[in-house]
């Protein structure tokens, strides 16, 4: 279904159905992070719960505290740099508008990762101990607790999902038509054949996703790849947005942010991995903070002179 109003819509049709899918998520997320409080009896219930279950988990020390970190720099913005934020976006008209929803959409990223820790916080206070795996934390406490709940659990993962893959069909169709393949004519491609080539794209896209998400193989791959992605979010955001944020920023600022914060998160892991080594951070925490370090003083050392009025 996805792929057919991504065929005949293009970016219009993948637009308005995020519109909608987003506004339900976002409705669904509050309605559940409330019930959820609610049902053990409040937010501070739910704390002392769950302290008194798992104490050791909710003290900070040397070894969660990289943990911790890193999940929280990488995830919120991996939010913003999904296709279905990041090109939404990148599809306005002036760089003012993109500056606007990208602290926009930051402010959203935090909403929603705060929402969905108390979700989790709340569903571990009632549930801590009697079910064998996390991720039906949420069916669980719905099954429990309000079964006909269940259904938007489902509906919400259709909308996530559908989100996500019509905006990878719609980038990558775009990708490939403009930067890649109309780049080997000699002559600029009619609109009309950019469309039909698009199209073909993103029919060949969606039978590879297809492929490897119905492959035993290909599914064991999905979730690793999801969370390195997520990882290369916190160094590749000050690159991509920066240069909308700051107006100081500089192209060398840019290539530097991504390299260098490439090179800290691959020396980190290694170093983490195979030596004895204990870090305080962790190795998304350090790209980060790399990432921003050299864009911002790369950018500095770069920018050209200003130069003075003469009266």
């Amino acid at each position: 279904f996805t792929g057919i109003y991504v065929f005949f819509g293009g970016a219009k049709a993948v637009i308005w159905t995020d519109v909608v899918q987003g506004l339900f998520f976002l409705v669904l997320i509050i309605i559940t992070a409330c019930l959820f409080t609610n049902w053990v009896g409040g937010y501070g219930k739910g704390i002392e719960t769950l302290t008194q279950a798992i104490p050791e988990k909710l003290v900070f020390n040397s070894k969660n505290t990289p943990i911790f970190l890193d999940l929280v720099l990488s995830w919120p913005f991996a939010n913003i740099l999904w296709p279905q934020a990041f090109q939404r976006m990148m599809m306005a008209r002036s760089g003012n508008t993109i500056r606007k929803a990208a602290w926009g959409r930051l402010g959203i990223s935090v909403t929603m990762v705060s929402l969905l820790m108390t979700i989790g916080v709340m569903a571990t206070a009632a549930l801590y101990g009697q079910i064998d795996h996390s991720d039906t934390l949420i069916a669980e406490m719905y099954l429990r607790y309000m079964p006909l709940g269940s259904a938007m659990i489902v509906l919400a993962v259709l909308a996530c999902g559908m989100s996500t893959i019509d905006s990878i069909l719609l980038t990558l169709s775009s990708i490939f038509t403009r930067d890649i393949v109309e780049k080997l004519f000699p002559q600029p491609l009619s609109e009309n054949s950019r469309y039909r080539l698009a199209q073909l794209i993103s029919i060949l896209t969606l039978v590879v996703a297809c492929s490897i998400a119905l492959s035993e193989v290909g599914r064991g791959y999905l979730a690793p790849v999801v969370t390195l992605s997520a990882t290369f979010a916190t160094f590749l955001l000050w690159p991509l947005l920066g240069m909308f944020v700051w107006k100081g920023s500089t192209k060398a600022g840019v290539f530097s942010a991504m390299g260098l914060g490439f090179l800290a998160f691959c020396i980190t892991n290694v170093m983490k991995n195979y030596s004895a080594l204990s870090m305080p951070l962790g190795s998304t925490t350090i790209a980060f903070l790399t990432g921003l370090l050299c864009f911002i003083v790369v950018s500095l050392l770069t920018r050209p002179p200003v130069e003075e009025n003469s009266q």
